[in-house]
C-alpha cells in the first residue's frame, strides 16, 4: 500500500526487521520489482545518506560536474536530485532504499528531493526505508521476517539456473550452506549467481569454504 507523505514524495513506508539481517532481506525481496525502476536504483545507508546518495548521483548522472565543490551537503544533494529527475523524465521511475534508519528527521528528511515547482510535473522517486525499531514518523510499517532454510534453498535454486541441478543433487549441502549464510537473500543470490555457470558445483564451493577461502572472495572475485 502506497503512502503519500510529507511534501508529496512517494515514500512507500518503512520496514522493521527482526534482526541485523535487514538489508539483505530487503534487497532480496525487492529484486523481482527492479524492472519497474528504469530510472535507476540506489541502496544507501541512512547514517551517511547525504554523502552516499550524492556520490551515487555524481557517478551516475553528474559526470560533467563536481557536486562536492564548495557548497553545503544539502545543496550538493539537491543538485544531484535535479539531474536524476531530468534523466527520469516523464516515463521513468527510480527507487531509493535507505537502510538502517534510526532517526528519520536527522538522517533522511534534510536530503530528500523537493517537489517539482509545477504541480502537474511528477516526482519519479520512490523510497523504501528499513529500520530495526519503530521510527518516529508518519510512515506505513511492514514487518519483514527472516527466510526459513527451505525458502532459502528455493532462492538458491532459482538463482543457480540454468545450473540448478547442482543444488538439487546436493540438497543437504545446500541447506547447510544457506544456514551458514544466515539465510540472507542477498548472500544467497550472489552464491546462486556464481553457481549458474555450468562448470561450477555446490561441493566445489563448499570445499573451498571449508579450506578457509572466504565465500565473498570466491563469489565476487575480490580479496577482503
Amino acid at each position: 500500500m502506497e503512502l503519500e507523505f510529507g511534501f508529496g514524495l512517494d515514500l512507500r513506508g518503512y520496514m522493521r526487521l527482526e534482526s541485523i539481517r535487514e538489508s539483505a532481506i530487503v534487497c532480496g525481496g525487492l529484486s523481482e520489482y527492479l524492472d519497474d525502476f528504469a530510472g535507476g536504483v540506489g541502496i544507501v545507508n541512512a547514517a551517511q545518506f547525504g554523502e552516499e546518495i550524492r556520490d551515487f548521483m555524481q557517478l551516475q548522472f553528474c559526470e560533467d560536474r563536481d557536486l562536492r565543490y564548495g557548497r553545503t551537503l544539502k545543496a550538493q544533494v539537491a543538485e544531484g536530485w535535479q539531474a536524476w529527475q531530468r534523466f527520469c523524465g516523464a516515463a521513468r521511475a527510480a527507487l531509493i532504499v535507505i537502510d538502517d534508519v534510526t532517526n528519520y528527521q536527522e538522517q533522511v528528511a534534510p536530503y530528500l528531493p523537493s517537489l517539482p515547482k509545477n504541480s502537474d510535473d511528477r516526482c519519479p522517486f520512490r523510497f523504501v526505508l528499513t529500520a530495526r525499531s519503530q521510527l518516529r514518523c508518519n510512515l506505513e510499517l511492514h514487518e519483514i521476517k527472516e527466510l526459513t532454510t527451505d525458502a532459502a534453498v528455493q532462492v538458491l535454486t532459482k538463482w543457480a539456473e540454468p545450473n540448478q541441478q547442482t543444488v538439487n543433487d546436493h540438497l543437504e549441502l545446500a541447506r547447510s550452506l544457506c544456514d551458514r549464510l544466515g539465510c540472507l537473500p542477498l548472500a544467497i543470490t550472489l552464491v546462486g549467481s556464481w553457481l549458474s555457470e555450468t562448470e561450477r558445483t555446490l561441493p566445489m564451493l563448499c570445499v573451498w569454504c571449508v579450506c578457509g577461502v572466504c565465500m565473498v572472495c570466491i563469489v565476487t572475485g575480490k580479496q577482503l
